[in-house]
């Protein structure tokens, strides 16, 4: 029998353990993250490392378009009021759905027309120009978004901070470019195609176009307020000590990775929490089975024109699977009795369910995430951004299925949905992806508090900087390197062929003197 430890002592065990505990935490930093750019899902992904930073002492403040709904010890979260009238004019038009049928090229190019108009917004917001010109705050590390946020970079100058760059995907063409990451654009497909890691020659050129016009658009934002400010490219590679990236080690395409490229895919999944009563209730009696749809919360099935809805109607009518549908309308019209409507579903935990079958998604990075990291097979509508590239990730993984938005229609979407149902080889290779996504040493949350407090611990990553991005592009492209190993041999036969001739025509006027001699 364990002996008892005297009630006096207690106290101070208490405070021994608690000490122990606190040991390995980095010592509590001022955090600041700056998010202009106005997307839900970013949001959920940022804050769930934020506050995960917050719940270890740390004091965070944010800056976005989406303050967290409940309050969180250490997190002040500061709301950005940008001008949201270009999505909500595309809302009030129904045209959201348009944008699937746009090229890669337009969706850069509109990209790089409304993203630094966020950027300019939240610069002329009071609480922001406050910061700017406060002479009592600091911070000890600046959180940024990898999505025109540079002009913010400033604020890594101002309070002599390390940087860390976060990208709500699995990277943008640019993204590497913060550190020198090498990107092979033979083999790594831009997140705005629909390219997989073994492209053809076609593909290959048409990637390389594409990866060198998104970064020849992206360029920073001006930046006001602070005296000789270095350039915002200066501040930013010397500054950079991470970029953490959402893309997930066995599921992602394999890319070579520095050490301070982290990849923190999934971290925004929760353990599934106990459904609703009615809705458990409605996912237990499936005896057939459950198919979830979702077009995620920015993208609203409401808004599908009327013919994509009655397509969809009319094949869900007609299949033995209960059908939840996230639906943002009261009625929908010619409802089938195996199909239930609402305005919000908790869908991890749906997804979480034994009985769903099948999960019919617009392809975000958040939503394909859960349904691996679930095991459940997917078809995807992808609309806009990397929805096409997810897809065509998970159709190479054979996790599910992709149906472009212009080619859906009654037989398209029917056809679709039975492939999924009724071929086993797509929950099959589904339960298989979620055991590798599930097989890493750390959670991603673990792996994203771990290495911001190694940057605060260290004052950032100077020892990990790749030398790649003190060389420019043509070194390090080796262009100057192939230039000498092209020109210099081409000198030298240039002058090897002059000799030669210079020689044939010396020999030549010496024969013909010889022969005129002996005439």
């Amino acid at each position: 029998m364990a002996p008892r430890v005297p009630a006096v002592l207690l106290p101070l065990l208490l405070l021994v353990v608690l000490a122990g505990g606190l040991a390995g935490v980095a010592s509590a930093a001022r955090i600041l993250g700056v998010f202009p750019f106005p997307g839900r899902s970013h949001v959920v992904i940022y804050s769930s490392l934020l506050r995960g930073l917050a719940a270890r002492g740390h004091n965070v403040t944010v800056f976005s378009a989406y303050p967290l709904d409940q309050p969180v010890a250490n997190y002040t979260a500061v709301k950005l009021a940008l001008d949201l009238s270009a999505q909500a004019e595309l809302r009030k038009n129904k045209s959201m759905f348009s944008l699937g049928e746009q090229n890669p090229f337009f969706t850069v190019v509109m990209q790089h027309f409304i993203g630094p108009t966020y950027t300019e917004q939240a610069l002329q917001q009071s609480s922001i120009q406050d910061l700017i010109s406060a002479t009592d705050e600091k911070f000890d590390l600046v959180f940024l978004e990898d999505l025109y946020a540079d002009a913010f970079a400033g604020f890594a100058h101002k309070f002599d901070a390390p940087l860390i760059y976060m990208s709500p995907i699995t990277g943008f063409p640019w993204t590497n470019d913060l550190i020198g990451n090498p990107s092979p654009d033979s083999y790594v497909p831009s997140i705005f195609s629909q390219y997989s890691d073994h492209m053809s020659f076609r593909e290959r050129l048409l990637n390389t176009v594409l990866n060198t016009f998104s970064r020849l658009l992206v360029s920073s934002t001006y930046f006001k307020g602070f005296p000789d400010l270095p350039h915002l490219s200066e501040i930013i590679i010397q500054r950079t000590a991470l970029v953490f990236t959402y893309a997930r080690p066995g599921v992602s395409y394999p890319q070579p990775l520095l050490p301070n490229m982290i990849q923190i895919g999934g971290m925004h999944l929760k353990p599934v929490k106990p459904l609703p009563r009615d809705l458990k209730k409605y996912l237990d009696d499936a005896s057939e089975g459950v198919v979830y749809f979702s077009m995620g919360s920015n993208l609203r099935s409401a808004e599908f024109p009327e013919e994509l809805r009655d397509a969809f109607v009319k094949t869900f009518s007609k299949l033995k699977q209960k059908i939840l549908w996230k639906f943002e309308d009261d009625q929908l019209p010619g409802q089938p009795q195996n199909l239930k409507i609402s305005k919000w579903f908790p869908q991890n935990d749906i997804l979480g369910h034994p009985n769903v079958m099948l999960f019919i998604t617009h392809g975000g990075i958040l939503s394909t995430q859960e349904a691996l990291y679930h095991g459940v097979p997917l078809i995807g509508i992808p609309i806009y951004g990397d929805q096409a590239q997810n897809m065509k990730t998970l159709e190479n993984l054979d996790c599910g299925l992709q149906l472009k938005y212009s080619d859906i229609n009654d037989a398209s979407f029917e056809r679709v949905v039975k492939e999924a149902l009724t071929n086993p080889k797509y929950l099959k290779r589904a339960k298989e992806v979620s055991r590798i996504f599930r097989d890493q040493p750390q959670s991603p949350l673990e792996k994203g508090v771990f290495w911001t407090e190694y940057v605060l611990r260290h004052k950032g990553t100077a020892h990990l900087r790749s030398a790649a991005t003190d060389l420019s592009w043509y070194q390090y492209l080796l262009l100057d390197v192939v230039a000498v190993l092209v020109l210099v041999p081409a000198a030298l036969v240039y002058c090897v062929l002059m000799l030669c001739r210079r020689l044939c025509c010396a020999t030549k006027k010496i024969i013909i003197k010889d022969v005129k001699k002996k005439q």
